[in-house]
């Protein structure tokens, strides 16, 4: 075996054994595809990728390294909760109007 295939061989099969195993987004869109149509799925597709773009390009341009204020943290506490409310809501009002 070369050393070039020493990293490449364990890294593919590491990928291929996370990526076999769908994680909520992946059981998220799939769900989205199937009650909803490839349209509704391409679009949750296009959200979490979108989003995973913006967290990685804002940690990319070094905001990591800012440490927030407990106000900052507060507040975004209380707006991520506020947001699982509206989720929850939301869900539980298309729970009602399936068939």
């Amino acid at each position: 075996m070369n050393p070039w295939s020493e990293h490449v061989v364990p890294a593919f099969m590491l990928g291929a054994a996370l990526g076999a195993a769908p994680g909520p987004v992946q059981l998220l869109i799939l769900g989205e595809t199937a009650r909803h149509g490839i349209g509704r799925g391409f679009r949750v597709m296009l959200g979490a990728n979108g989003m995973l773009f913006v967290v990685l390009a804002t940690l990319a341009l070094g905001f990591s390294t800012i440490e927030p204020s407990p106000e900052v943290v507060r507040g975004l506490r209380i707006i991520g909760g506020l947001f699982l409310v509206y989720l929850a809501v939301e869900e539980l009002r298309g729970l009602r109007h399936d068939p």
